[in-house]
């Protein structure tokens, strides 16, 4: 005759047993989890009946305390016992009995064999307890898996740096120039001086880097005259040609001449006019 006070069932030890299976066949989680102790529980034992025929048996209430997190898979172990146990659910990897438990509140009857000698048993609360994943950047990636497991991109410009130690996460170059600016930012990725005489072309492609007015690329002229004043030649006369400030002065003849003279000079500085 099934006692009142037993808790476990076939059927729940059924469900336990498929659950199991359908970890192992189909899922990762039993490789990530395992039986620990239940923390802080106690198990209280009664006294041990005889029964004829049968042998003796004790009833085994459960105590946690109270905010203790449970999971959906608890068991009852018996580590040791000097009488042998004929009702158990099962045995654990190393051979001691255990009985599943499917609530704390159950009293979980534990029959033993016949015998002359010292009774003693102990017990071991357990849950199933399975590995929680961690993703710390979110990325759906396990932590033991991800190769940057703090960087959600996982190194999105492909540089072998994960993006949170990357100093250019988005710059596979990582700022090419060395000028401390992130080619993504850097309007000028491959001039250190980032256009340094401000004309708008950076300075590695630029003829003339530090010119603005790109004047060193315009080729130079030789300039000859005649200066007369009155009808008359004038000699030894200043000549300043454009807005250089090189001048020279007039032979006797009144002619000069000046080499070298860059072309961008050729114009009107505001006061005088020469072409």
């Amino acid at each position: 005759m099934t006692h009142p006070f037993r808790s476990h069932l076939s059927i729940y030890a059924l469900f336990s047993f498929l659950l199991l299976l359908t970890q192992t066949f189909f899922g990762t989680s039993v490789a990530n989890a395992a039986w620990e102790p239940v923390a802080g529980a106690t198990i209280e034992q009664s006294d041990r009946i005889y029964l004829r025929g049968t042998g003796y048996y004790t009833d085994n209430s459960i105590s946690v305390a109270v905010g203790t997190q449970l999971s959906e898979n608890l068991r009852l172990v018996i580590p040791s016992s000097t009488f042998s146990i004929t009702n158990a659910d099962g045995a654990t990897e190393s051979g001691a009995s255990y009985f599943n438990v499917a609530s704390v509140d159950d009293v979980i009857r534990i029959v033993f064999a016949p015998k002359r000698g010292t009774f003693s048993y102990s017990t071991e609360l357990q849950q199933w307890v399975e590995d929680q994943v961690v993703d710390t950047d979110g990325d759906g990636l396990p932590d033991d898996t991800d190769q940057c497991p703090l960087d959600p991109n996982n190194d999105i410009d492909g540089d072998g740096i994960c993006g949170d130690v990357d100093v250019c996460p988005s710059d596979a170059a990582n700022d090419q120039d060395g000028d401390g600016i992130c080619e993504s930012l850097d309007q000028c990725p491959l001039d250190a001086d980032n256009d340094i005489d401000g004309d708008g072309i950076c300075g590695d492609v630029d003829v003339c880097p530090a010119d603005p007015t790109d004047s060193c690329n315009i080729p130079s002229v030789t300039i000859r005259g005649h200066v007369a004043g009155g009808g008359a030649a004038l000699a030894n006369a200043v000549v300043r040609i454009g807005t250089s400030e090189t001048s020279v002065l007039t032979d006797l003849a009144g002619t000069f001449e000046m080499d070298n003279v860059e072309a961008a000079s050729l114009a009107s500085d505001g006061v005088d006019e020469f072409y």
